[in-house]
Parts: C-alpha cells; structure tokens; sequence
C-alpha cells in the first residue's frame, strides 16, 4: 500500500502538468482561430468564391439561362483574332520589357552602390513610382504622352510632327516605359541587397586576384545575383 501511494504521489504533479499543458493548447488553438479567421474569410470572400464564379461563367452561355456549353467559350476566344493579337502584344511585352527591367535595374544598383554623386536623387526618382498608386501613373503617362501632350509638344519644338503614341504602333513603347519606370525601383532594391550581402573580404580577394575591372563583378557578385533574379 504505501508503494501505491508513492506512486501516485508522484503521479499526482505530472497529472496535472499534463492537463495544466493541454489547457494551454486548446486555448492557444482558440486564439488562433480567432486571429485566422478574419483573413481566411476575405480570401474566401474575395478570392475562391470569385474564381469559382468565373470558372462557372466560363463554362455557361450566360449567367441567366445558366445553359452549359462546357468548352465551347474557349474554343471561340482561341480563334477569335483579337485574342491571337492580345496574345502576341503580351508575349512581345513580356519579351522586351523583363530582360531590359533585369538589365537596367541591374546597373542601376551598381550604380548606388558604387557611390556615385546623387545617388539620393537617383533614387528618389526610380523609389518614387512605388509609393504612388497605379491609377495616377496611368493619368500621368496619358498626359505625358497625348496627342496633345507634353512629350508632343517637345517634338514640335525640336521642329518634328506630332505622334498619336497611345493609338498607333507606339503605344507598346509607351507601355514598356511606363512598366520600366514603375519595377525598377523595386528591382533595384532587391539587387541593391544582394549586393550588401556580400563579405567585404571576398570583394577584397576579387579585386587581388584579378586582372581587369570587370573580373571582381563577375567572380564574387555573379553568384549572388540568381537567387535576387528568382524574385
């Protein structure tokens, strides 16, 4: 008998522990489904629920008679000319203006972290776009590049003819100066912290063991650079 109640004496503390320990499980599950709610309801709200709409819409004649037509809207959006020309405007878009945002916000980067006089100004200008909203941008550039506009009004000056960039050929020109100016603030800060992350002593061998001025860049930055390019 009085090994059983040794037993449980010692029993008796764990026990409690244990429960003690459980209770502040279900109570720390509680809490945060209180806090997960909230978010999981507006993606619910505005993200399933819509693009399970769409995906509704898509396989319907129309949302009113609610007739099922399966893949028939996607067959006629395929042959429908507007959307092979959408299509070849976004992939000509897609492959001019993200090698050149890599490319300049590369250099722009190079660039502040070298030192350079106005550096600040520099930056200003390419930050800028991202505390703006894209509506106003878009107000902007439509001002800027009217047939009526300032860019127009510059080339009459210089002696040349008015160009109607937003409903000619120009207009992809328009749109990847616009995309440019807007990323690159952002490339280039992403850049500009993979270029802080690199050990000043591999910098200092780089420059030790090589000939030319380029070959530092290429032998301790390169590396550095692919997981930045990812994002």
């Amino acid at each position: 008998m009085d090994r059983e109640y040794q037993d449980a004496a010692v029993m008796r503390p764990q026990v409690k522990h244990k429960q003690k320990a459980t209770k502040r499980l279900r109570k720390l599950k509680r809490s945060s489904g209180v806090f997960i709610t909230p978010g999981f309801l507006g993606v619910l709200v505005f993200f399933l629920l819509p693009f399970l709409v769409i995906i509704y819409y898509s396989l319907v004649d129309n949302p009113i008679s609610g007739e099922f037509v399966f893949l028939d809207n996607f067959i006629s959006i395929v042959q429908n000319n507007a959307f092979k020309k959408a299509v070849r405007n976004t992939l000509t878009f897609s492959a001019v203006s993200v090698p050149l945002a890599v490319i300049f916000s590369l250099m722009l980067a190079i660039m502040l972290d070298a030192k350079l006089p106005f550096r600040s100004q520099f930056r200003t200008f390419f930050l800028s776009p991202m505390m703006v909203p894209v509506a106003s941008i878009v107000l902007i550039w439509q001002v800027l590049f009217h047939y009526n506009g300032t860019v127009n009004e510059v080339l009459v000056a210089l002696g040349g003819d008015r160009i109607d960039w937003l409903k000619s050929q120009y207009a992809q020109i328009v749109v990847v100066l616009l995309f440019l100016w807007k990323n690159l603030g952002y490339n280039m800060i992403l850049f500009m912290a993979a270029l802080a992350s690199i050990p000043k002593d591999i910098l200092e061998v780089a420059r030790m063991e090589s000939a030319t001025p380029f070959r530092p860049f290429s032998i301790s930055k390169s590396g550095i650079f692919p997981p930045a390019l990812c994002l």
